[in-house]
């Protein structure tokens, strides 16, 4: 009974073991791979300018996203206010005693001013095309900000390497 117990454990543990091998979510196929989260690309690229107006932001992946952490932790704010943010920021990470010095608070206050919109993916979730409510003001510098708890569908978390102020952070201005 003793070896009949242990062959059963055994083979029991070696099924789960051969099970759980197989489950790596690796299908090059489908776009779908086991990997930390990476922005492959943005729609405009940092720096661009004479960005049309009319132009919808665009960001790829390197892998299928978990959407709901891209919408939740994807800013996107243009004009004086966007500034005023980003003098906070540049106080908050040199130490410098600026009025903002609470990262929570500092996040809070770009919510309050970012553009509303509307986020549209493709079949893989590995694109997202985020479309601004209003549209985008001539000559105007505008920043997207994606913070760095963006994962991907399977929970890796995004790749830091690189990265300031706790995300990624595109500016571009638009033209006429």
């Amino acid at each position: 009974m003793t070896r009949l117990r242990f062959f059963s454990i055994a083979f029991v543990l070696l099924a789960f073991g051969m099970w759980l091998s197989g489950c790596n979510h690796d299908d090059p196929a489908s776009g779908i791979t086991d990997q930390q989260a990476l922005v492959a690309s943005t729609s405009p690229q940092d720096g661009a300018t004479d960005v049309p107006t009319s132009s919808p932001i665009v960001m790829a992946f390197n892998t299928s996203m978990d959407t709901m952490s891209v919408m939740e932790y994807f800013h996107c704010a243009g004009g004086d206010e966007m500034w005023e943010w980003m003098d906070s920021l540049q106080d908050h990470h040199t130490g410098m005693g600026g009025h903002m010095t609470d990262m929570n608070h500092m996040m809070a206050w770009m919510r309050d001013f970012e553009l509303p919109g509307r986020f549209d993916w493709n079949n893989e979730m590995t694109e997202c095309v985020f479309h601004p409510d209003t549209g985008l003001f001539p000559h105007t510098d505008y920043m997207i900000y994606l913070e760095d708890n963006i994962r991907s569908h399977d929970g890796h978390m995004m790749d830091r390497t690189g990265l300031r102020y706790d995300g990624l952070m595109i500016h571009f201005r638009t033209g006429p």
